[in-house]
């Protein structure tokens, strides 16, 4: 057995707790960039603020990284000072997160599965005490579940997709029930949509009135129609303004079937020659190496475009979203897309299905893996005047940015109110984990 799992099912793998507690220490910048504090006078309304913890295994410009920079840039006007723990990545969301006066940072490389990462955030925690663990992914989510048990903090975990899938059948039974047993760590689990709300609990992965389904939002001021940063950009990149553009904001990984969007793109361009396709979030030298594996694609009429922090200045320069994934957890590129009032033509998988019924206002969910499904209905958008409707409206409605705070907000007061019990069977393992006391909440 991985030592991971043994001290997952164990806990007296790890040291007992020390009771006493290192003076707190003001952390700067390092040559390493390993950590940053904000300017203290700038940090100063939040010295009494409660103290969250965010842990997540990623900080790139994906889904999971960019839901979480959202929700601590929200509560700059809560009474929350959160300690962010993620990887460290140059073109990520740290740039972002450094700016915000209610955001400390530590990089450490948390997707790796190693039980010394588990003591270096246990030393942490012992210059920066904690109310609350709120962790992003899987990879978060085992980390921060075991160490919110060891300690007596309460544990907020969060799905961003349901990532097992493509597991060999066997690990995937283990994951399955490591996160069944992690689930009982866990005071609310978060999943961010309702699709995968129904899977998690399909799966037995929380028990009956402790899932929560929060979806990711989107800032409707923000991410709105620009005629002239489409034209601009397109003149850019080289882009003829007449030419159809189609945007995939994906990733080179077996969840978002970049293969499959490479080939709904050369189907349409048989008809269309124009057609030009936009990655966001896929490298130059990521799609060199699929090039090199002989996997078709039309590369002169595709771009990769360089990171970017304000997608909507990105999101501009399309006619039409496209996604061809397996699987989601609820994609916020598609929801920008279409509060910028795109048409989008995506999978019929679990996340996208939350969309079912706007057809009518330019929504069209095909099913995965069949590239002429795809390249069909996009040609019909381009032959009709589909492009006159929108799921702008829908998508403010259901998904604010603001509304979505909201609710994140009432579910931390709830789990640091004093009135906030544990269920029954967490307070009885956390007590035979060797545990006295639990935390009040």
């Amino acid at each position: 057995m991985h030592p991971i799992f043994q001290v997952a099912m164990n806990p007296s793998y790890l040291p007992s707790p020390k009771t006493e507690k290192m003076e707190s220490q003001t952390w700067v910048p390092t040559e390493e960039g390993r950590s940053w504090v904000p300017d203290q006078n700038a940090n100063e309304s939040y010295q009494d603020c409660k103290r969250v913890l965010q842990l997540n295994g990623r900080s790139d410009l994906s889904g999971g990284p960019i839901a979480m920079l959202r929700l601590v840039q929200g509560m700059l006007e809560e009474p929350y000072q959160h300690l962010v723990v993620c990887p460290e990545n140059s073109e990520g969301i740290l740039e972002d997160l450094q700016k915000l006066p209610n955001a400390q940072i530590q990089t450490m490389e948390l997707r790796r599965v190693a039980p010394s990462l588990i003591w270096k955030l246990y030393k942490l925690l012992q210059n920066i005490p904690i109310d609350l663990i709120h962790c992003h992914g899987k990879a978060a989510g085992l980390y921060g579940r075991l160490l919110g048990h060891w300690l007596g903090i309460p544990v907020l975990h969060q799905f961003h997709g349901l990532h097992y899938r493509h597991y060999f059948p066997g690990f995937k039974g283990s994951y399955l029930k490591l996160e069944r047993f992690l689930a009982r760590w866990s005071e609310k689990i978060i999943c961010v949509s309702e699709s995968e709300c129904a899977e998690a609990e399909a799966l037995g992965l929380f028990q009956p009135g402790q899932g929560l389904v929060i979806p990711n939002g989107v800032n409707g001021s923000q991410f709105q129609p620009n005629a002239l940063q489409k034209q601009s950009l397109r003149e850019d990149w080289k882009i003829p303004q007449n030419a159809w553009v189609l945007l995939a904001i994906t990733r080179s990984s077996v969840q978002k079937d970049l293969e499959k969007t490479l080939g709904v793109h050369r189907l349409i361009r048989r008809n269309r020659p124009d057609c030009v396709l936009v990655l966001a979030g896929v490298k130059p030298e990521e799609l060199q190496r699929l090039l090199r594996r002989k996997v078709p694609c039309d590369s002169s009429h595709v771009i990769c475009a360089p990171p970017e922090h304000r997608m909507e200045r990105l999101i501009n320069v399309a006619d039409c979203y496209l996604s061809t994934s397996r699987w989601e957890g609820f994609s916020i590129g598609l929801i920008e897309a279409l509060a910028m009032k795109l048409p989008a033509v995506i999978s019929r998988v679990t996340g996208n299905l939350d969309f079912i019924g706007l057809e009518s206002e330019g929504v069209f969910l095909v099913p995965q893996g069949n590239d002429h499904a795809y390249a069909k209905r996009i040609e019909r958008i381009l032959d009709s005047d589909i492009r006159g409707r929108n799921a702008r409206t829908t998508v403010l409605e259901r998904y604010s940015q603001e509304t979505i705070h909201q609710r994140f907000s009432e579910v931390y007061r709830e789990l640091l109110s004093e009135t906030h019990k544990l269920p029954e069977d967490n307070v009885q393992t956390r007590n035979q984990g060797g545990i006295s006391t639990v935390a009040a909440l």
